[in-house]
């Protein structure tokens, strides 16, 4: 039976029910009404059980009944289904939709958009989990965000990580502190053309509460940081492969053979976290496909690029470094 449409009270509301049918109160910010039949009536009801509900979408707002008759499985009661904001979403579980997490916001309710206003604006149980996209220009004016250490500079086309010089080691490192359970970055990176390199070059990402500086020069800029990287090795060691090659740090995985960057051209190189692991692109050929990093936890600390050169000489160079976490943190300066 269908609700009135004219104003009426909770006596008259009580007459127009059958014997035995669940009793309606008033709850304040609802739209419509569910009029519950007799418990004993022949329709199947809510849950399969006898009695059955009816909703009138033009009922006032303030009038609501409980689902069902007496045999009937309760799916959303009277002072459950409230959409006191008036989102269309409800404060308990109504299939298809889910549970209005905020039922005094509009703008708040499962499949909302995030925004960053340190609110959950989509239901999902994590607040501005907005995805991150890092594109910080390297170069002049560099974005605020970009800290140069060591030897690096910030130049007006890029970032040079170290000189064709003896001993130099250099970085650039995003200031704001990301935790690390899934990314994706992409650069731009030059190595200088010479016969014998140095160390070589790498992308990183190292624990940390500051911006870690420099590692050691013959750890490609990272050396003693912790974490891990992915670096292009430009210096042949006694039993190591033909330079250049490629190894994943932190992972205990043997090098890569890959063409030969050391040529004084720009080349990209890409780096994926996903859950727990790596996989890596250069010039867009996979050379590490689903890398597992033995016993990897997420943490927080800082993501940048490094050059090394110990005790040889050459220079390294790198610009339109990009970052996304897919799973949120872009709410973070």
């Amino acid at each position: 039976m269908l609700a009135p449409r004219s104003p009426w009270s909770l006596a008259l509301l009580a007459a127009l029910l059958p014997a035995g049918a669940a009793a309606c109160e008033v709850v304040a910010g609802i739209r419509d009404i569910e009029l519950a039949t007799d418990a004993g009536n022949d329709d199947a009801g809510v849950g399969g059980g006898d009695g059955d509900a009816q909703v009138d979408a033009d009922a006032p707002d303030g009038a609501v009944c409980h689902r069902g008759g007496a045999a009937a499985s309760v799916v959303c009661d009277c002072s459950e289904r409230i959409d006191t904001d008036r989102d269309g979403y409800f404060t308990c579980d109504v299939d298809p939709k889910k549970v209005d997490c905020d039922d005094s916001d509009a703008k708040v309710h499962p499949g909302a958009a995030e925004i960053c206003n340190g609110k959950d604006d989509d239901c999902n149980g994590s607040t501005d989990d907005v995805p991150a996209q890092l594109h910080g220009s390297l170069s002049a004016p560099a974005d605020a965000h970009w800290v140069a250490a060591g030897n690096a500079v910030l130049t007006a086309s890029g970032a040079t990580l170290t000189n064709d010089a003896v001993g130099q080691t250099g970085a650039v490192w995003w200031k704001t502190p990301y935790t690390f359970d899934a990314f994706d970055m992409n650069a731009t990176f030059t190595i200088e053309a010479k016969p014998d390199g140095a160390d070589g070059c790498a992308f990183g990402w190292v624990p940390g509460v500051t911006v870690p500086g420099i590692g050691a020069g013959n750890g490609y800029g990272l050396g003693g940081l912790g974490g891990y990287g992915v670096a292009i090795d430009t210096y042949q060691n006694a039993g190591e492969p033909p330079v250049p090659f490629l190894v994943v740090l932190g992972a205990n995985a043997s090098p890569y053979t890959i063409p030969n960057v050391r040529d004084g051209r720009p080349h990209t190189m890409r780096v994926q976290l996903v859950a727990g692991a790596v996989n890596v692109w250069i010039d867009t050929i996979q050379y590490v496909k689903h890398l597992a990093i033995p016993n990897y936890a997420p943490f927080t600390g800082y993501w940048g690029f490094a050059a090394g050169g110990g005790n040889a000489f050459e220079a390294h160079y790198v610009s339109d470094l990009m970052m996304s976490f897919p799973n949120g943190q872009g709410c973070r300066p």
